[in-house]
C-alpha cells in the first residue's frame, strides 16, 4: 500500500498564530511503514533546530514552531515516502498576528480656544483593528463636539469650537485580536 498523507488536522487560526507564540503543524500519515517524513517552508526542506522541532510519532508527524516570527509566513509542506511511494499535505500560507501599535506618538500641545483641531493616531498590526478616543479616561463619541474616525490606518479625532474645558489627557487606544497599545497627548487650550 502507497503512503497517504491526510489533510492536515490542525490547521491554525489567526489568534493560534499571534507573533511571538509557538505554533504545531501536524499530519496524520496512512499506508504500509516504515515512513520517512520530512517538512519543507516554501519547497526548502526545514529540519529540527533552535527555531524547529521536526517529529514523528506512529501515524502522527509533526512541525513545532517556536517563538513565531513574521518571517516564519509561508506555504508548508509535510511529505511522507515509503517504499512503495510518497504524498504530501500542504498548509496554506500560514497567517501571523501582529499585536496593534501605535506607530506614531504625539507630543504635548497648546492650541487658542474658539478653533476646531484635530488629533491623529497611526496605527499598525494585524486587521481587524479598532481604535477608540478617550479624555481623561472617558471614552469619547461622535457627536456635534467630537468627531471620530478610522480610514487607512488612521484613527482620527476632530474637536469642534475648542474651549478652555477642552483642555486635558486625550488617549488613543488601538486593539486586535494579538494585542492592544495606546498613545496620550496633553491638550491645553488657551482662552482669548
Amino acid at each position: 500500500m502507497t503512503t497517504m498523507c491526510t489533510h492536515p488536522f490542525k490547521v491554525p487560526s489567526p489568534v493560534d498564530t499571534l507573533k511571538g507564540s509557538d505554533v504545531i503543524l501536524q499530519c496524520e500519515i496512512a499506508g504500509t511503514p516504515p515512513f520517512e517524513v520530512a517538512w519543507f517552508k516554501d519547497r526548502r526542506q526545514v529540519r529540527s533546530s533552535k527555531k524547529f522541532k521536526v517529529t514523528a510519532k506512529h501515524s502522527i508527524a509533526s512541525l513545532h514552531i517556536l517563538n513565531l516570527e513574521s518571517q516564519d509566513t509561508g506555504e508548508y509542506q509535510c511529505k511522507a515516502m515509503n517504499e512503495v511511494g510518497s504524498d504530501t499535505c500542504t498548509y496554506p500560507s500560514l497567517p501571523i498576528s501582529e499585536p496593534a501599535v501605535i506607530l506614531e506618538k504625539t507630543e504635548p500641545i497648546t492650541v487658542m480656544a474658539g478653533n476646531p483641531f484635530t488629533l491623529e493616531c497611526k496605527v499598525g498590526g494585524t486587521p481587524e483593528l479598532i481604535t477608540k478616543w478617550y479624555k481623561d479616561g472617558r471614552e469619547l463619541k461622535s457627536d456635534r463636539k467630537y468627531q471620530i474616525s478610522f480610514f487607512n490606518n488612521i484613527s482620527t479625532l476632530k474637536l469642534n469650537a475648542l474651549d478652555v474645558t477642552d483642555t486635558g489627557s486625550y488617549t488613543c487606544v488601538a486593539a486586535n485580536v494579538a494585542g492592544s497599545d495606546e498613545c496620550s497627548a496633553f491638550l491645553t487650550v488657551q482662552g482669548q
